[in-house]
């Protein structure tokens, strides 16, 4: 186990920061989802949405809201 001092500079960027989603399945990790579909009745689009869930979870989904990082020259 790595004990980090409250004075320690690397504390903001090793302690407090998650990892990249991407890539990241956001239907077949929403339990909930799932089940909202199959009680309605809508249990025989899931196959599509598992593919849609990994298209919108992809990297290059993610990179499209990356900010572009002002220029002051």
């Amino acid at each position: 186990m790595r004990i980090l001092c409250h004075n320690n500079k690397m504390n903001f960027t090793e302690a407090n920061q998650p990892g990249l989603l991407e890539p990241y399945n956001l239907f077949t990790t929403d339990p909930v989802l799932r089940g909202a579909l199959l009680l309605e009745g809508a249990g025989s689009e899931i196959d599509g949405l598992k593919g849609f869930g990994a298209r919108v979870g992809s990297a290059e989904t993610f990179e499209w809201g990356v900010p572009v990082k002002p220029s002051f020259s």
